[in-house]
């Protein structure tokens, strides 16, 4: 989840459906990695099925280390306000590009002083 919602964040632009797809994108690359992984947990070689120590360490939801899941589930929370705050953002700087479109640039200007 918080690789798809940064790719949402990284992923500018007008279109908010192509962030959303290019997000799920990255989801499903990520998810389909992990239930690989878990998939190939599961030993086959001697007729029986049985599972391998490494069974069910890729798709947890909770770990031994409290502090590895309150930074994590913290990163999940900010991140999730941040993307569903973000076209509301992006639509107040749009505007305020557009009333001061007219302004030059700091750097556009320090640029042409040392061209002149």
């Amino acid at each position: 989840m918080i690789a798809g919602e940064l790719a949402f964040l990284i992923c500018t632009g007008q279109d908010l459906n192509i962030r959303y797809f290019k997000a799920g994108a990255v989801v499903l690359g990520f998810m389909s990695h992990l239930v690989l992984d878990e998939i190939w947990s599961i030993d086959l070689r001697r007729g029986l099925p049985r599972l391998k120590k490494s069974s069910g360490t890729a798709m947890k939801f909770w770990g031994e280390s409290g502090w590895a899941n309150f930074v994590t589930y913290g990163l999940v929370l900010l991140l999730s306000f941040v993307v569903s705050q973000d076209p509301n953002w992006m639509g107040k700087i749009e505007t305020n590009v557009k009333k001061h479109r007219h302004t030059p640039d700091v750097a556009v200007e320090a640029a042409q002083k040392l061209w002149r």
